[in-house]
């Protein structure tokens, strides 16, 4: 396995929260990019999602500038 992805649902009216981990050894590969792109491509059409959060610790640079990429839109 080289890693996951999930969505888990907030009380309204916070959006779901997801989440992924990418097995180091597979860094720097694109795998996050192209999984978490595809995976909200889907669940945000099964679930009719408009909106979800994601987040990434202040170590870890490398995940916000996936969420960048994939053209969340930072907060703070």
């Amino acid at each position: 396995m080289i890693g996951v992805a999930g969505l888990g649902p907030n009380s309204e009216p916070t959006p779901c929260n997801c989440a992924y981990s990418i097995d180091p050894r597979h860094w720097g590969s694109g795998y996050a990019f192209e999984a978490m792109g595809a995976f909200f491509e889907y669940f945000m059409r099964k679930f009719n999602l408009s909106v979800v959060e994601a987040d990434h610790f202040d170590d870890n640079p490398a995940s916000g500038a996936v969420l960048r990429k994939l053209r969340l839109q930072e907060l703070g």
